[in-house]
């Protein structure tokens, strides 16, 4: 993302012992449940548990910690993205991420292209239109260096 764009993070209420809720209204919260919706679409098998389909913020139960997230500046960017072998998330600030997706091999070879244009059509969509994200995606994930190898 050339330009980076910002956002409002908006935690509405604990959610579970240690996490914290993002609000619907969050474009966090867009951002996670499209993405996940356009992988199911394609056919992307997800793991189906409450963690990984509610969206949260991992805060270590402590208050101050939320009060510090709540209605802070989330920065966008493709920097901002962890791609991993089975995980890819948004740092929010503060030492802190939101999980987007967690799911066996998200990002194996076979997949990949797919789930690289669904999260480049969510970011699109709910955060800014950004010309050549899909590239950007995949470059940042060469520099991860996710299943180099497969």
């Amino acid at each position: 993302m050339a330009a980076q764009a910002k956002s409002i993070l908006r935690l509405v209420d604990m959610w579970s012992v240690r996490s914290a809720a993002v609000s619907p209204q969050c474009a966090c919260f867009k951002l996670k449940t499209d993405f996940q919706r356009r992988l199911r679409a394609a056919g992307i098998k997800l793991k189906e548990d409450e963690a990984n389909r509610v969206p949260h913020v991992d805060i270590d139960g402590d208050p101050a910690i939320m009060k510090q997230l709540n209605e802070s500046v989330v920065t966008f960017a493709v920097d901002k993205l962890f791609l991993g072998e089975d995980v890819i998330w948004l740092d929010v600030g503060f030492g802190r991420h939101m999980t987007l997706v967690f799911t066996d091999r998200i990002l194996d070879k076979k997949q990949r292209s797919v789930v690289i244009k669904a999260l480049a059509q969510a970011i699109e969509q709910h955060i800014e239109p950004i010309q050549g994200l899909e590239e950007q995606l995949l470059e940042r994930l060469r520099q991860q260096r996710v299943y180099q190898a497969t």
